[in-house]
């Protein structure tokens, strides 16, 4: 989950839109069409390489939240089955905390 990787994507985006924006609202009667749509579909690339990026970055991140979550929910499981009948703790009660944490 490295938060610096987000954010650099995200700023390099920002860059991107506003150089697009920029080239866009300039308004030059010399500017020549055919290097324009270069610098268009040279921008169109990069932006793609970046969306897949920021795509696959997403996705590891929910891959490691899910990764987390379930080896979360074994020591849950391990430390209730450990538990025994300790204070009294049934296995009803058991049963229905593993109900409600989603622990099967």
């Amino acid at each position: 989950k490295d938060a610096r990787s987000e954010a650099l994507t995200a700023l390099v985006q920002t860059e991107l839109f506003e150089a697009i924006l920029a080239l866009q609202e300039a308004d030059d009667p010399e500017a020549d069409p055919a290097e324009r749509i270069g610098m268009l579909s040279a921008a169109a690339k990069n932006i793609a390489t970046l969306t897949r990026s920021s795509v696959n970055l997403k996705k590891f991140q929910a891959e490691v939240t899910e990764t987390a979550r379930k080896q979360l929910l074994e020591e849950q499981r391990a430390k209730l089955d450990a538990l025994g009948t300790k204070g009294g703790v049934t296995e009803e009660t058991k049963k229905a905390i593993r109900e409600a944490l989603g622990i099967t």
